[in-house]
């Protein structure tokens, strides 16, 4: 996977490379497993995270529309997952990015099991708060999820890989 990052999340990710957590993680293992492999649900030319029904989904698309504009937002919305959210710990950065990156490759996965012909942004940012990801497909008429100048970012590391 090659990642497009601002500086920080490139600098993040080199740390990585040598980075080896002595961190004590506590977590319910329900938990871990919704976060590897959450509810995705196929609404229309939309992929979510969710646990309501596809067909209560499939009826409140037009509304939610109204409200995230377009389908990529939409999905951008509704897919964001906080790796802390997780444990029931603390956990650093890098330690939250390290999974981050697994739970990444893992969705890959399932999402060209759902749908092989999309390609899809996968979207990762870290602070010393949090590390989220999120994704979208890629569409031609619509703006990418994650902003044109990359660098635009300033308040903590982002970077995204298409798949």
């Amino acid at each position: 996977m090659e990642w497009i990052a601002n500086l920080k999340m490139k600098q993040l990710l080199n740390r990585l490379a040598d980075y080896e957590s002595k961190e004590e993680l506590r977590l319910n293992v329900k938990h871990l497993n919704e976060l590897f492999n959450p509810p995705f649900k196929k609404v229309k030319d939309c992929i979510l995270i969710s646990k309501k029904d596809v067909k209560e989904l499939e009826n409140s698309l037009d509304s939610a529309l109204d409200i995230y504009t377009d389908k990529t937002g939409y999905e951008v919305s509704n897919s964001e997952v906080r790796i802390n959210d997780y444990f029931e710990n603390e956990i650093s950065m890098e330690t939250g990015t390290l999974i981050a990156l697994l739970v990444i490759r893992m969705w890959a996965l399932q999402l060209k099991e759902l749908d092989p012909n999309a390609t899809f942004c996968l979207i990762m940012s870290s602070d010393e708060d949090r590390v989220e990801i999120r994704f979208h497909k890629l569409r031609k008429e619509e703006p990418m999820g994650v902003a044109d100048d990359i660098e635009s970012y300033k308040d903590g590391a982002i970077g995204y890989v298409c798949i």
